[in-house]
């Protein structure tokens, strides 16, 4: 009975985004969950990875999950969706880039693989999802806000950290 529900989800797919989807699930996953530390149960992917290298690490991560969201937004997603999908790694950054306690935030939150789940419910909705193209100019600006905007962030909480440890050094 569950394999014909999943193969009944699958056939209810708009063949067009599946055919990418599998590439952005292997890819969110690899940033998301790939590794598993050792006698525990806790999964961590690159994006946790590279979010240690400070300021240059969150940076790094919040393009590469710019360029999933931008991926999965050309094959077709409604507005509110793309929104939430770029709240997600929005967030990701934002918290990720306070020292320490992002990277901690970082090993649970894992926004990319929220956000193929969310896609996946919403192709399962939504066989034939609208072109998200025409809210492209919106996205690009808030994109790019938000990039000038975390970039600020980190180098204040960059000066921020530095001028602690300063102080007891």
């Amino acid at each position: 009975m569950e394999q014909q529900n999943q193969t009944n989800t699958t056939a209810a797919i708009n063949p067009a985004p599946y055919e990418e989807f599998e590439w952005i699930d292997k890819v969110s996953s690899l940033l998301d969950n790939k590794f598993r530390l050792p006698f525990t149960q806790i999964r961590f992917g690159v994006d946790f990875l590279i979010g240690l290298i400070p300021s240059v690490g969150d940076w790094l991560s919040f393009g590469i999950s710019s360029i999933l969201v931008f991926a999965m937004m050309r094959r077709g997603i409604g507005v509110v969706m793309l929104f939430k999908m770029l709240g997600n790694i929005i967030l990701d950054a934002l918290v990720g880039s306070i020292p320490i306690l992002g990277d901690l935030f970082d090993l649970h939150y894992k926004a990319n693989r929220r956000n193929v789940a969310m896609l996946r419910q919403y192709y399962v909705e939504n066989p034939n999802p609208p072109a998200a193209k025409r809210s492209f100019f919106i996205i690009f600006l808030l994109f790019f806000s938000v990039l000038i905007g975390l970039l600020i962030l980190v180098f204040k909480l960059m000066a921020w950290f530095w001028g602690l440890l300063a102080a007891y050094f």
